[in-house]
């Protein structure tokens, strides 16, 4: 395969064709789930009790349930949405998944994205088949992150 032109999107966004990217963001890295670790300063403001970690996981979902003793309604809608989560739920003090936006745990790095086949479920249900870029590696360096997507198109491993 002939070499791909590189397309940049943005500084930190970069299409090889249609299949590989590369960009610039936060790792991911793993904090206890605590009061310290959910204040703004350390972790993005999103990080809170009741809302979602990294991986989708319901934060301290007991504890939001206590914060909303006091309103019926919308208690009983995120107990709803609760129940039907396969997830398990982070306790006080269990491992949680956090984009470090910031970058006080952790440098960005660039990471590296093709385009693959993903199956879902249709609002009835149904299997449908759909393209989505999936994270496939990440390098601290922009000239080592454009070499690895540029082995990626190819088909190399």
């Amino acid at each position: 395969m002939a070499n791909v032109k590189e397309t940049w999107l943005t500084e930190t966004l970069c299409s090889l064709g249609e299949k590989v990217r590369v960009e610039r963001g936060p790792q991911v890295v793993t904090l206890p789930c605590t009061d310290e670790n959910l204040r703004d300063d350390v972790t993005h403001n999103h990080y809170k009790v009741g809302r979602r970690d990294a991986e989708g996981r319901l934060i301290r979902p007991d504890d939001r349930e206590v914060e909303l003793a006091d309103d019926a309604q919308e208690l009983a809608r995120f107990k709803a949405a609760r129940e039907q989560d396969f997830r398990t739920p982070i306790g006080k003090g269990e491992p949680m998944k956090v984009a470090d936006w910031a970058g006080g745990h952790a440098v960005w790095v660039w990471k590296i994205y093709r385009v693959e086949t993903v199956y879902a479920l249709d609002a009835d249900g149904a299997p449908v088949e759909r393209q989505k870029f999936v994270k496939v590696d990440e390098v601290e360096g922009k000239d080592d992150a454009l070499a690895r997507a540029h082995e990626i198109l190819k088909g190399e491993k």
